[in-house]
């Protein structure tokens, strides 16, 4: 499908955007849209990969959509919960409405075909030379010297690359301490610095001065958190695994991997229940997928049941660790 002509007929149309609340390139690929369109903050809805969090982005989303408004979603890798995206999707439809879905994941064959085959456009797959958000400034033809900017950042962060520019390692550092320092408080208040954030870079700000001093904040805990982090290393050899409370996912990884020699790393957040992968070689996403999760070949994650798995406990910890080692055994 050919995307400009549909968007340049859509001048007015009222977008309403689901995007990936949890990291940079969730947030910029809805602010773009935001940019493009004029919108308000109010019209992106920030979700997680789980389903918990899914369930709250679609009863919002039925709230928001009028007849003949537009659904765009964007970088929501959450192959876990088709069945709740297919009927976001239906829903719109059924509201005479466009449905544009911008995307880097890994998808089965068969929810791209089930779920994009309702779409009016639809840019979907597993994507190793684009994000999310250089999709969408691609698709609604986004190509000024501060997207370029912005792009060139969001690139960097997501595909856990090494930031190019001090400029770019300030926008990456902040964002990551400080949307972590936000989650720390509780939900309402992640989601309220993800929309916040978003607004920001719509109005052509990459880096606002609430998220800088949220990241100023939570440095010196994030430092400490991750030097106890290290003595809860067990060593599975593809893959290494340790626990703490929240901290910046990627500087967690990245230490890990640098210990141990494994190529995925895996942060496990004992706070919400949640494991964080990051890898160079092998694609992280199948693995991430076995437990219900998604991402892509770089970045995945998956949430697991903590009454299951005690991570509090060194005993949890191991018995948590076993399974994704052996798991990562099968699949490596």
């Amino acid at each position: 499908m050919i995307l400009l002509p549909i968007i340049i007929k859509m001048k007015q149309m009222n977008p309403v955007i689901i995007s990936h609340a949890a990291d940079l390139d969730g947030i910029a690929s809805a602010a773009l849209i935001l940019r493009r369109y004029g919108a308000g903050a109010g019209n992106a809805i920030f979700v997680d990969y789980d389903k918990a969090s899914m369930l709250r982005g679609e009863k919002r989303f039925r709230k928001l959509f009028k007849k003949g408004s537009t659904l765009f979603i964007t970088d929501l890798g959450s192959e876990s919960t088709p069945d709740i995206l297919s009927r976001i999707v239906s829903h719109a439809k059924r509201k005479n409405g466009r449905v544009l879905w911008f995307d880097h994941h890994t998808w089965s064959r068969v929810h791209v075909k089930g779920i994009a085959g309702m779409c009016d456009v639809a840019v979907v797959g597993e994507n190793e030379r684009f994000c999310a958000s250089e999709i969408t400034a691609r698709e609604l033809g986004m190509n000024d010297a501060f997207v370029k900017r912005l792009l060139q950042t969001v690139h960097v962060s997501d595909f856990a690359l090494r930031p190019r520019t001090p400029y770019m390692k300030s926008v990456i550092k902040a964002y990551a301490l400080g949307l972590s320092y936000s989650r720390m408080k509780g939900s309402a208040e992640f989601l309220k610095s993800v929309s916040r954030a978003a607004a920001s870079i719509r109005d052509g700000k990459v880096l606002p001065g609430f998220l800088r001093s949220a990241s100023a904040r939570f440095e010196k805990l994030n430092d400490s958190r991750l030097r106890k982090m290290m003595g809860t290393v067990v060593n599975g050899g593809a893959i290494s695994i340790a626990f703490t409370p929240v901290v910046s996912t990627n500087d967690a990884c990245a230490m890990i991997m640098r210990k141990t020699g494994s190529d995925i790393g895996c942060y496990v957040n004992t706070d919400v229940g949640k494991a964080h992968l990051r890898s160079k070689k092998n694609d992280c996403s199948v693995l991430a997928r076995r437990f219900g999760g998604g991402g892509h070949f770089n970045a995945s994650g998956f949430d697991f049941d903590m009454k299951k798995y005690d991570v509090s406990t060194a005993r949890g910890r191991i018995k948590f660790a076993d399974k994704i080692i052996k798991a990562a055994s099968e699949l490596y």
